[in-house]
């Protein structure tokens, strides 16, 4: 009888645990459903209250230059994101190219601005104000999204300040030419609506974290909802390196060049994939290498740089823009059904 008691009891307080430990599941359970049922406009909210301390307007004064007598400037608006307490803010650089003065709109009031650096590059400069005690955004990380995740734009579309507009990520790693005519990748591509004035501003995800700074967009002519975004990796980066130096040291390589496409590689009868080298820039790195452009094809074939495999130009371009100015790495190519190996040291891309 006694053991009988004390299996009783041990199945009883079994039984108990089990009603306990399923009583807190289902409550995960109820509160997961819960987040999941979370209408997005809450979500939405919650962003747009997070950041709004953190986006300012960005007015440039500039002269028109179809009307060089004009006694005053006009104004173009943008907008820009605090990226450091003591005053250092993030917009493009065609929203303070050219201009004569810059004015910023903070939440706290209007005060001068300062061009502290700019990087055609990447269309981004760095604006600095008097000012301390501002909240810098969150950052977020550019390499891990997906199309289908949601996208929230913040900005000064037509001069409207604190303006708002929702969408998704519509495509990643697409590449933008920039103004001084080199290729702006891993680009956030967004349906979430921009308008003049929205350039510089943040593009958010769900967690109220920066995931682009918004450059441009189609007009209707081209293209409806299509918005572009520099990733905010590669934001990140150059804005440190514009507070810190003022500009921006690009690695180089010193070629031009275009994707082995599936034609080409039928065409000629060729398995592999890489980058196909089209030009040289004489007395640059690859030209010193040995490098030479294609001529009559099939000609040099770019396969590899270091220890990464390229199978197309744009992965060429972000392989070389991951590593540093005077780096020595190994270019591995195809020339007339040979592969070949040289070492390229790193040179820095001129400034256009």
């Amino acid at each position: 009888m006694e053991l009988w008691k004390y299996l009783e009891a041990a199945i009883l307080g079994g039984v108990v645990a089990g009603a306990l430990v399923l009583g807190m599941g289902l409550l995960y359970l109820a509160d997961l459903e819960a987040n999941l049922q979370m209408p997005q406009e809450e979500t939405v909210a919650r962003v747009y209250d997070g950041a709004r301390g953190s986006v300012a307007k960005i007015t440039a004064l500039v002269y028109d230059p179809a009307y060089p007598n004009r006694p005053s400037p006009l104004e173009a608006v943008g907008t820009g994101i605090v990226i450091r307490e003591d005053g250092y803010l993030l917009t493009n650089y065609h929203v303070i190219k050219d201009a004569m003065g810059v004015r910023v709109t903070l939440s706290s009031g209007e005060v001068e601005g300062e061009v502290a650096g700019y990087d055609i590059g990447t269309d981004l400069a760095v604006v600095k104000v008097a000012a301390s005690g501002l909240h810098p955004v969150r950052w977020g990380a550019s390499a891990s999204l997906r199309p289908g995740q949601l996208a929230v734009a913040l900005g000064n579309p037509f001069g409207l300040e604190g303006t708002m507009t929702v969408g998704y990520v519509s495509a990643v790693n697409r590449s933008l030419l920039s103004d001084d005519g080199y290729a702006i990748e891993g680009v956030v591509q967004t349906d979430a609506p921009l308008n003049p004035g929205s350039s510089g501003g943040p593009l958010l995800n769900a967690r109220g974290e920066v995931i682009g700074i918004n450059t441009r967009v189609f007009s209707k002519r081209r293209g409806e909802g299509l918005g572009f975004a520099i990733p905010s990796d590669t934001a990140r980066k150059v804005a440190e390196e514009l507070m810190d130096k003022g500009r921006v040291v690009h690695p180089w390589l010193g070629i031009s060049g275009r994707t082995l496409t599936d034609e080409m590689r039928e065409a000629l009868n060729l398995s592999v994939r890489g980058a196909l080298v089209t030009y040289v820039v004489e007395g640059g790195p690859a030209y010193r290498a040995g490098l030479r452009p294609s001529g009559d094809l099939p000609g040099d074939i770019i396969l590899g740089l270091g220890d990464e495999k390229v199978e197309s130009m744009d992965e060429l371009v972000r392989l070389v823009q991951g590593h540093r100015v005077g780096e020595e790495l190994e270019v591995i190519f195809l020339r007339n059904g040979t592969e070949m190996r040289v070492m390229v040291t790193l040179g820095e891309r001129p400034r256009r």
